[in-house]
């Protein structure tokens, strides 16, 4: 299974925005966006609601709180 940031950064790729306004669409700053597609942190349960809202019609499947939630506790 891909680790949760390589999905993250698929997603925002199939997305095609900048990381500007993927941060605005998840209500979050571009460092936060940023530190999420390099798998430097991993996303708050807020933070991991909102990308599953918005990844929910992602053809590869919504990213969902779960994903984020197995990373803790791990080093990527």
């Amino acid at each position: 299974m891909r680790k949760i940031h390589h999905r993250f950064r698929a997603f925002f790729l199939w997305m095609g925005l900048s990381q500007d306004k993927m941060a605005l669409l998840l209500n979050c700053g571009q460092t936060t966006v940023h530190n999420l597609l390099t798998g430097a942190h991993g996303a708050s349960v807020v933070l991991a609601v909102a990308i599953e809202r918005l990844s929910a019609d992602w053809p590869d499947g919504p990213i969902l709180v779960e994903e984020w939630a197995e990373r803790e506790g791990k080093n990527d």
